[in-house]
């Protein structure tokens, strides 16, 4: 594992133990996982040029304070995901599966809950040419077993990818504990 913090942004390399990667990988990856249709940002935030394209799939397995998904699936990503954060709360966890489009898609700058006292943390599944950009020009590429950590307020974007049939990502939001490693990123007057 590689942590580096850039910008007020953790970058982890190989984030979490093979073992747990691959629980993670071959439960996202079999033909019977179950999917929703859906939109990607809220109308008003998608950029007017890809309106149409403001659809995804997604899979809620946590929303505040209750498991949203079947109990097995649920235990998968506790398994993998509660030594590594080791949060005081989860907020939301989903999934978010995005399709091969002809040209990258930036669908539009969001943030993913308006609690100040959230992190925001993405996995991603697997290796294509699909990232996550922020406003400030960052840009994390969707790499298998790479994590980014950054402050809930932090307004970003997902893209589609050009060169793989799905770009699958996990996005969790959760309150870090005050001593938490990652939870000096909360510090407004440092970014």
């Amino acid at each position: 594992m590689k942590i580096e913090k850039e910008n007020n942004k953790f970058m982890i390399e190989d984030a979490l133990p093979p073992q747990q990667f691959k629980a993670l990988f071959d439960m996202f990856f079999v033909n019977d996982f179950p999917w929703f249709f859906g939109e990607v940002v809220r109308p008003e935030d998608v950029d007017p040029k890809y309106k149409d394209y403001n659809f995804h799939f997604s899979h809620t397995f946590h929303n505040f304070s209750q498991v949203a998904t079947h109990i097995e699936k649920w235990n998968t990503i506790k398994y993998a995901v509660m030594d590594f954060l080791n949060p005081l709360s989860f907020i939301r966890i989903k999934s978010n599966l995005l399709l091969r489009t002809s040209t990258p898609i930036v669908h539009g700058y969001h943030v993913d809950t308006i609690c100040p006292s959230c992190l925001t943390a993405i996995i991603y599944l697997n290796n294509n040419d699909g990232f996550t950009l922020f406003e400030d020009g960052t840009r994390v590429q969707s790499k298998a077993n790479r994590m980014v950590i950054f402050p809930s307020f932090l307004k970003h974007s997902g893209s589609t990818c050009t060169n793989t049939n799905r770009r699958v990502v996990l996005n969790i939001n959760y309150i870090p504990f005050a001593n938490d490693r990652f939870a000096e990123v909360l510090n407004k007057e440092k970014i």
